[in-house]
């Protein structure tokens, strides 16, 4: 029960990460809609694994669901510099994975995002000030997560 609890997880978040990832890069926004039905399916995971008598950290997955909402304050003191529909998605992926993988996937898809940044920035494809959808990096950082 428990392998197949891990694969449905796994799948979710990957068909979540990857639908807002699209919508990220055509829309620059966050459908709030996907966040509330992957997060209530995070939930009822959850639920299914204490029901289940799967050992899970609770703890865990609240402090991953924390760096989400940390980075929704942070989007909203930041004046639209960072989004907070990414802080929404972070808050989601927590849910999935806990506090520790949340922090790995966030260090993962800043560094990534960075380079690539760097890169766009010195070919001079991006100009220093323009911004760039964030959600694709996460996607990489949880797909690096899994290696």
């Amino acid at each position: 029960m428990q392998q197949m609890l891990e694969l449905v997880e796994k799948t979710l978040l990957l068909v979540f990460l990857f639908i807002v990832a699209n919508f990220d890069i055509k829309t620059k926004q966050v459908s709030t809609k996907l966040c509330v039905i992957f997060g209530i399916g995070a939930l009822v995971i959850l639920f299914i694994s204490i029901l289940n008598g799967i050992e899970i950290s609770l703890f865990s997955s609240i402090g991953g669901m924390l760096i989400g909402i940390l980075f929704i304050v942070v989007a909203k003191l930041s004046a639209g510099a960072i989004g907070a529909g990414d802080g929404m998605v972070m808050a989601v992926v927590g849910l999935y994975v806990g506090f520790e993988r949340n922090l790995e996937i966030l260090f993962i898809a800043f560094l990534a995002s960075a380079l690539v940044g760097i890169i766009l920035w010195i070919t001079r494809k991006k100009k220093r000030k323009e911004t760039m959808p964030f959600l694709p990096f996460v996607l990489t950082g949880y797909l690096a997560s899994l290696i």
